[in-house]
Formats: C-alpha cells, sequence, structure tokens
C-alpha cells in the first residue's frame, strides 16, 4: 500500500458507468501486427478509498470533479483530471499520466466553450471545449480517450495507439470515426481482467506485472 495526498475520504457516485469501455487499436508497424484493445474498469481499494482502476489509472469522483492518481517524483498523489463545473474562462492544469513533478513550471488550459448533449444511453453530458488541449465529455472522458487529456508516455518505436469508441452497454457513447466501432474484431484486456495484474513504475513508465509477464499501458509485452 502506498500513502497518497487525499482530498477526501468519501467518494461520491462515480463519473463513469462501470460497464463503460474505451476501445483502442494498438498498430505495430515494425511487427506488422494490429490488435483491437479495450479498457474496462474495476473497483481498487487504496489505503480504505475505492478508486476506479482503468487503463492501468486510478480515479475517484468528488461531485463534477475526477481525480487521478500521478506519481509525483516517486510519492503517488491525486491530481484533478476532470472538472465538469467550468465555466467560460476558467482553466484546469494539464497533467503528465506517468509521472508529475511539483517543480515544473505548470500549464494550464482554459476553457472556451461549454455545451450539453445528449448521450445515446439517455444521460445529458457536458462538452467542454479548451484553447490548449482536446475536448472532454462527462462520463466518457476526453475526445482522445479515458486519459486523452493527459501527457502520455511515448510508446515504444513502431507502435502506435488510436483511441477508436468509448462505449457503455448496447450504447455506443462517443466514436472517432462514424462506423469505425464496428469494425472491432478482437478484444486483449490483460491489464483490467487479470487478478494478479499490478502496476510498477520503471524508467520513468508505467507498466503492468501480469504473472510473470510485463506489459505497458497500451497492453504491449514487453521483453
Amino acid at each position: 500500500m502506498f500513502l497518497l495526498s487525499i482530498i477526501s475520504l468519501y467518494a461520491s457516485e462515480p463519473m463513469f458507468s462501470p460497464d463503460t469501455e474505451w476501445h483502442y487499436r494498438i498498430t505495430d508497424s515494425i511487427m506488422g501486427t494490429t490488435t483491437e484493445y479495450t479498457a474496462t474498469m474495476r473497483d481498487s481499494m487504496v489505503n480504505g478509498i475505492v478508486y476506479q482502476e482503468i487503463y492501468g489509472g486510478l480515479l475517484r469522483t468528488e461531485d463534477t470533479k475526477v481525480w487521478c492518481v500521478i506519481d509525483s517524483l516517486g510519492t503517488p498523489v491525486e491530481q484533478l483530471l476532470y472538472d465538469f463545473d467550468m465555466q467560460v474562462g476558467d482553466s484546469i492544469r494539464t497533467l503528465h499520466f506517468a509521472e508529475y513533478d511539483p517543480y515544473d513550471p505548470p500549464y494550464y488550459a482554459k476553457v472556451t466553450k461549454v455545451e450539453t448533449i445528449m448521450l445515446s444511453d439517455g444521460r445529458q453530458a457536458r462538452r467542454i471545449s479548451y484553447d490548449g488541449r482536446s475536448d472532454d465529455i462527462e462520463h466518457i472522458g476526453n475526445v482522445n480517450g479515458i486519459f486523452g487529456a493527459t501527457i502520455q508516455v511515448l510508446p515504444p518505436d513502431g507502435v502506435h495507439s488510436d483511441f477508436i469508441c468509448c462505449t457503455r452497454g448496447d450504447y455506443l457513447l462517443y466514436e472517432i470515426i462514424e462506423g469505425e466501432c464496428d469494425n472491432i474484431t478482437a478484444v486483449e484486456n490483460v491489464i483490467s481482467d487479470s487478478p494478479s495484474a499490478t502496476k510498477i513504475y520503471h524508467e520513468d513508465q508505467i507498466l503492468i506485472k501480469s504473472g510473470e509477464k510485463v506489459y505497458t499501458l497500451q497492453g504491449q509485452e514487453v521483453k
């Protein structure tokens, strides 16, 4: 167990329904392979706090805010990832998903537009646009994936990860290209489905150890 900088000991209703899934396509141009990967979620208890573990990350909802566990110089802390109560002119800090240095100059994205949309499952959702960050959508995350609003660790040479769509049960909540979600043919979910999977930090990267194998956050096995 690790110690966290906790804002609240009690989480409110999660922003993301437990049956929400985020679908990605992983292309390895060197190996000549293409794999579809689905990121699901499960509850993860840390120091008595219930988090949603998604795609190797830990999220906690507090009203309209979503907090993400970030590595800060070797110490996991909570930082604000989404705030769906923001108005035009408000700003939010951009985060590095793998490691956060509190001494780095902060970069903020300013809200330029807020609109209310209707999701296919009947829920209303706020869509927030910025001057230096891709759009966030309530109950979905970001238009580039659940952690699309963060600065990601670069994948290995030749490997490219593309966000395809977000679904909830039989509902298509969002997709990058119309009809693309229908083309998903295979699912790999070694991170979320394995009860023995643990997160490890190595050379400024978050890796997932499942059994004797180690994977990147994109589901690629590390040799």
